[in-house]
């Protein structure tokens, strides 16, 4: 069985509704031939978690100032909830939740904006919340990066989340030493860097460069380094 984290919502009817991100970005549908999803790290991080939909269809309005009026927000329709405002100033839009979220002890929760899913004009803040031991919502934030006015969809992901245990990076020692001390990956290093050079200067002039060599985990001339990289997130709904 694997571990559980708890969306608890606090009216019987939900606002905000939660569910695994997708690996479809409309920008990378719209590159020549849908060619960016040839990126594997790039359609891993996409899934990397879920994301939080906006319930209706909203603008948020910042005309430069710091108060926190300075930020205005109208709703295209009815809601039962004013979930948005510039409660902290400065430009920032403050998106306040209708669940709690629990995670196991020792585990606490990675907010942060839809990876690879830029929006103009506002930045998503990150934040990580010990959500093992708080019995309360948490915000999230935006910072405009100039006055105006951004529209959200109804349906529109507002930011995404995942567990992060507590103390894994502190296990972790950096050691910074020169390629050379380790002669098995400078070769394979030297050896990469030649096929991807070949590869570059054999093409015509907007061919698409596709090595392949990530994909199958196999460098020419070395073979088979890696296990195929993880192409897929599988996240419960």
């Amino acid at each position: 069985m694997g571990k559980v984290f708890e969306i608890l919502y606090l009216e019987n009817e939900k606002l905000f509704s939660v569910e695994p991100l997708p690996m479809k970005r409309n920008w990378m549908d719209d590159t020549n031939g849908k060619f960016s999803y040839k990126c594997i790290p790039l359609n891993i991080a996409n899934q990397n978690g879920w994301q939080v939909l906006s319930p209706i269809e909203f603008c948020a309005n910042w005309n430069g100032g710091e108060h926190p009026k300075d930020v205005e927000v109208h709703y295209h329709e009815e809601s039962r909830s004013d979930f948005a405002a510039g409660h902290f100033g400065h430009g920032i839009l403050t998106i306040g939740l209708d669940f709690i979220i629990r995670t196991p002890k020792g585990v606490s929760t990675h907010a942060r904006g839809i990876p690879n899913y830029p929006i103009d004009g506002i930045y998503p803040l990150e934040g990580i919340i010990e959500t093992d031991w708080l019995p309360f919502t948490f915000t999230f934030n935006y910072k405009f990066t100039r006055p105006g006015e951004v529209i959200f969809q109804k349906g529109q992901p507002l930011f995404s989340f995942f567990p992060t245990k507590r103390g894994t990076l502190e296990k972790y020692k950096v050691n910074k030493e020169n390629i050379s001390k380790y002669p098995e990956m400078h070769k394979e290093y030297k050896l990469f860097e030649k096929e991807r050079e070949d590869r570059l200067n054999s093409l015509e002039p907007g061919a698409k460069n596709i090595q392949g060599f990530y994909s199958s985990g196999i460098i020419p001339k070395i073979g088979k380094i890696s296990d195929p990289p993880q192409k897929q997130i599988k996240l419960d709904n």
